[in-house]
């Protein structure tokens, strides 16, 4: 058996190719998702860099035992029958009518249950929801599907790429649910992010008013009497979460000191937040400036790639200053 002999180069390879024919399929059906950074599948292409980027640091997947050879090849199959299972969920959802099913299911949970008929729960029921779904079913498949492939020390390897996509899964679902604010538990930092979005929009040359609203944490702004609504998506509190998960997993090997991860967690966590409010205060002047129809497609396509540059460098200078101190240590 020579293909068992190589090692765990071939299996590694399964995932990252696997994960690119679901985002053929995915473009082929619909290109414009891949603009959408939030409920949409810009995140795919994030996860698909940091899988690379630690295939490239780490050696990932347990070392090759003894093992029965069937035994290996039924742990090699079921992996790719799982790795393939994305894939075969957006044919079956997008060109055999599975969509129609998802979208009753949601209606079914409650989806949009509380708001009245309109633009919005139809986009909780068509969107929001399958796509939060589709997260999910690609997260949970790609988790048991390296664990099958690569054990325990893939998953180990390949935990901050899986983390994500099972975090901005888990979000969607949440902010599906409970929209607009309905997650009070997740309002907490909402306040203190439009303030200083406030405050940079004032120091600017704009009129603003904000008002926390009581009822669910959230906060309203009237930038030169325009009216916005902030809640915790808009204030990335995601992205602040996921940074703190995705930087902790990633510093757990790291040569550096306690102190020094410690200083490093907290100068990424002050950078994610300004990014959210710099985030906010770009939509903003975008809305207030170029009009409704402008400041919307930035707000839905290009506002979440703020986190996205900056999560991206900073792993970026963190993988420059490890590789900097292995050297010395050496």
């Amino acid at each position: 058996m020579p293909l068992l002999d190589s090692g765990n180069a071939y299996k590694k390879l399964l995932i990252p190719f696997s994960f690119l024919l679901m985002l053929l399929v995915a473009y082929i059906i619909n290109a414009n998702s891949f603009l959408d950074a939030w409920k949409g599948r810009a995140f795919y292409l994030f996860f698909l860099w940091l899988f690379s980027l630690e295939s490239i640091l780490g050696d990932g997947g347990d070392k090759q035992q003894k093992t029965n050879s069937g035994s290996e090849w039924a742990r090699v199959v079921i992996g790719v029958f799982l790795l393939l299972i994305p894939t075969v969920y957006l044919m079956e959802t997008y060109m055999f009518g599975l969509n129609n099913t998802v979208m009753d299911f949601g209606k079914f949970l409650g989806v949009g249950q509380g708001f009245r008929e309109g633009d919005f729960k139809t986009w909780l029921i068509t969107t929001s929801f399958p796509y939060s779904v589709e997260y999910l079913i690609t997260a949970v498949s790609l988790i048991l599907a390296t664990y099958l492939l690569l054990g325990f020390k893939g998953l180990k390897q390949f935990s901050v790429s899986l983390f994500l996509l099972g975090a901005m899964g888990a979000f969607y679902m949440v902010d599906t649910f409970m929209p607009y604010g309905e997650a009070t538990s997740l309002q907490a930092l909402v306040p203190y992010t439009a303030s200083s979005a406030a405050y940079i929009l004032q120091q600017t040359g704009h009129v603003v008013q904000m008002v926390v609203l009581q009822q669910d944490g959230g906060v309203q702004m009237l930038v030169n009497g325009a009216p916005f609504l902030v809640y915790w998506p808009c204030a990335g509190v995601h992205s602040l979460f996921i940074y703190t998960f995705v930087i902790l997993l990633f510093l757990k090997g790291s040569p550096m000191s306690l102190v020094g991860k410690a200083i490093t967690l907290t100068i990424g966590a002050i950078g994610t937040f300004f990014v959210n409010v710099l985030r906010i205060v770009s939509i903003i002047q975008i809305y207030v400036s170029s009009g409704f129809e402008a400041g919307d497609y930035f707000h839905n396509y290009y506002g979440e790639l703020y986190f996205l540059v900056w999560i991206v460098v900073f792993l970026f200078v963190l993988i420059l200053v490890q590789r900097f101190l292995i050297r010395k240590k050496s």
